[in-house]
Protein backbone atom coordinates (compact mmCIF):
# COMPACT_ATOMS: atom_id res chain seq x y z
CA UNK A 1 0.00 0.00 0.00
CA UNK A 2 1.27 3.45 -0.86
CA UNK A 3 2.15 5.64 2.11
CA UNK A 4 -0.33 8.33 1.00
CA UNK A 5 -3.11 5.72 0.97
CA UNK A 6 -2.09 4.52 4.42
CA UNK A 7 -2.20 8.10 5.70
CA UNK A 8 -5.61 8.64 4.13
CA UNK A 9 -7.02 5.56 5.88
CA UNK A 10 -5.34 6.49 9.17
CA UNK A 11 -6.92 9.96 9.02
CA UNK A 12 -10.28 8.39 8.16
CA UNK A 13 -9.97 6.03 11.13
CA UNK A 14 -9.14 8.84 13.52
CA UNK A 15 -12.10 10.94 12.34
CA UNK A 16 -14.35 7.91 12.75
CA UNK A 17 -13.13 7.14 16.27
CA UNK A 18 -12.56 10.62 17.69
CA UNK A 19 -15.49 12.47 16.12
CA UNK A 20 -17.74 9.42 15.72
CA UNK A 21 -18.14 10.15 12.01
CA UNK A 22 -20.07 7.60 10.00
CA UNK A 23 -18.81 8.34 6.51
CA UNK A 24 -18.66 5.39 4.11
CA UNK A 25 -15.26 4.04 3.08
CA UNK A 26 -16.16 0.78 1.34
CA UNK A 27 -18.66 0.20 -1.46
CA UNK A 28 -19.75 -2.54 -3.82
CA UNK A 29 -20.97 -2.47 -7.39
CA UNK A 30 -22.92 -5.52 -8.57
CA UNK A 31 -22.02 -5.99 -12.23
CA UNK A 32 -24.29 -8.87 -13.17
CA UNK A 33 -26.38 -11.70 -11.80
CA UNK A 34 -25.08 -14.02 -14.53
CA UNK A 35 -23.04 -16.92 -13.26
CA UNK A 36 -21.62 -20.05 -14.82
CA UNK A 37 -22.31 -22.07 -11.65
CA UNK A 38 -25.48 -23.07 -9.81
CA UNK A 39 -24.33 -23.14 -6.21
CA UNK A 40 -26.75 -24.73 -3.74
CA UNK A 41 -26.66 -21.75 -1.37
CA UNK A 42 -27.07 -18.99 -3.97
CA UNK A 43 -30.51 -17.50 -4.47
CA UNK A 44 -29.53 -14.61 -6.74
CA UNK A 45 -27.61 -16.07 -9.67
CA UNK A 46 -29.12 -16.02 -13.15
CA UNK A 47 -32.46 -14.62 -11.99
CA UNK A 48 -32.68 -12.17 -14.88
CA UNK A 49 -29.37 -12.75 -16.62
CA UNK A 50 -28.75 -9.04 -16.40
CA UNK A 51 -25.41 -7.50 -17.30
CA UNK A 52 -25.42 -3.87 -16.25
CA UNK A 53 -24.19 -1.55 -19.01
CA UNK A 54 -20.88 0.26 -18.70
CA UNK A 55 -22.40 3.77 -18.43
CA UNK A 56 -24.59 2.64 -15.52
CA UNK A 57 -21.69 0.94 -13.74
CA UNK A 58 -19.53 4.04 -14.24
CA UNK A 59 -22.31 6.25 -12.81
CA UNK A 60 -22.62 4.01 -9.76
CA UNK A 61 -18.86 4.09 -9.27
CA UNK A 62 -18.92 7.90 -9.44
CA UNK A 63 -21.81 8.07 -6.96
CA UNK A 64 -19.88 5.91 -4.50
CA UNK A 65 -16.74 7.98 -4.98
CA UNK A 66 -18.69 11.20 -4.41
CA UNK A 67 -20.03 9.73 -1.14
CA UNK A 68 -16.45 9.25 0.07
CA UNK A 69 -16.00 5.56 -0.74
CA UNK A 70 -12.34 4.77 -1.47
CA UNK A 71 -12.36 0.94 -1.30
CA UNK A 72 -14.38 -0.53 -4.14
CA UNK A 73 -15.52 -4.12 -4.66
CA UNK A 74 -16.87 -5.50 -7.93
CA UNK A 75 -19.23 -8.43 -7.36
CA UNK A 76 -21.69 -10.55 -9.32
CA UNK A 77 -22.86 -13.24 -10.30
CA UNK A 78 -19.48 -13.97 -11.76
CA UNK A 79 -17.53 -10.77 -12.33
CA UNK A 80 -15.40 -12.23 -15.11
CA UNK A 81 -18.59 -12.77 -17.16
CA UNK A 82 -19.26 -9.01 -17.22
CA UNK A 83 -18.76 -7.45 -20.62
CA UNK A 84 -20.31 -4.46 -22.34
CA UNK A 85 -19.28 -3.83 -25.94
CA UNK A 86 -15.50 -3.89 -25.82
CA UNK A 87 -15.28 -3.36 -22.03
CA UNK A 88 -14.57 -6.05 -19.43
CA UNK A 89 -13.68 -6.28 -15.74
CA UNK A 90 -10.14 -5.05 -16.43
CA UNK A 91 -11.52 -1.83 -17.93
CA UNK A 92 -13.67 -1.27 -14.84
CA UNK A 93 -10.75 -1.73 -12.47
CA UNK A 94 -8.62 0.69 -14.49
CA UNK A 95 -11.47 3.22 -14.62
CA UNK A 96 -12.01 2.95 -10.86
CA UNK A 97 -8.32 3.67 -10.27
CA UNK A 98 -8.51 6.70 -12.59
CA UNK A 99 -11.53 7.97 -10.64
CA UNK A 100 -9.44 7.94 -7.49
CA UNK A 101 -10.44 4.77 -5.66
CA UNK A 102 -7.46 3.77 -3.54
CA UNK A 103 -8.19 0.04 -3.37
CA UNK A 104 -10.12 -1.84 -6.06
CA UNK A 105 -11.10 -5.48 -5.57
CA UNK A 106 -13.13 -8.11 -7.35
CA UNK A 107 -14.86 -11.30 -6.24
CA UNK A 108 -14.82 -14.40 -8.45
CA UNK A 109 -15.61 -18.10 -8.31
CA UNK A 110 -12.24 -18.77 -9.92
CA UNK A 111 -13.52 -20.70 -12.93
CA UNK A 112 -12.01 -18.18 -15.36
CA UNK A 113 -8.31 -17.31 -15.64
CA UNK A 114 -7.51 -14.85 -12.87
CA UNK A 115 -5.39 -12.47 -14.90
CA UNK A 116 -6.17 -9.09 -13.41
CA UNK A 117 -2.97 -7.50 -12.10
CA UNK A 118 -4.66 -4.08 -11.99
CA UNK A 119 -6.85 -5.20 -9.06
CA UNK A 120 -5.51 -4.79 -5.55
CA UNK A 121 -7.25 -7.90 -4.29
CA UNK A 122 -9.09 -10.77 -5.92
CA UNK A 123 -11.35 -12.69 -3.56
CA UNK A 124 -11.92 -16.28 -4.53
CA UNK A 125 -15.03 -18.11 -3.33
CA UNK A 126 -14.16 -21.51 -1.86
CA UNK A 127 -16.35 -23.81 0.20
CA UNK A 128 -13.93 -26.11 1.97
CA UNK A 129 -11.89 -28.96 0.54
CA UNK A 130 -12.35 -30.16 -3.05
CA UNK A 131 -15.07 -32.68 -2.16
CA UNK A 132 -17.19 -30.23 -0.15
CA UNK A 133 -16.62 -27.39 -2.63
CA UNK A 134 -17.72 -29.50 -5.61
CA UNK A 135 -20.72 -30.82 -3.67
CA UNK A 136 -21.92 -27.22 -3.26
CA UNK A 137 -20.82 -25.62 -6.55
CA UNK A 138 -20.62 -28.49 -9.01
CA UNK A 139 -17.45 -30.00 -10.44
CA UNK A 140 -15.24 -26.93 -10.65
Amino acid sequence: MKIKHFLYFAKFGLKTILWKRKDPILGTVILTDKCNLSCKHCSVNNIKGVIHPYPQVKREMQQLYDLGVRILFFCGGETFLWKDSNKDIRDLVIEAKKMGFLIVNTVTNGTFPIDLPEADLILLSLDGDREKHNEIRGNT
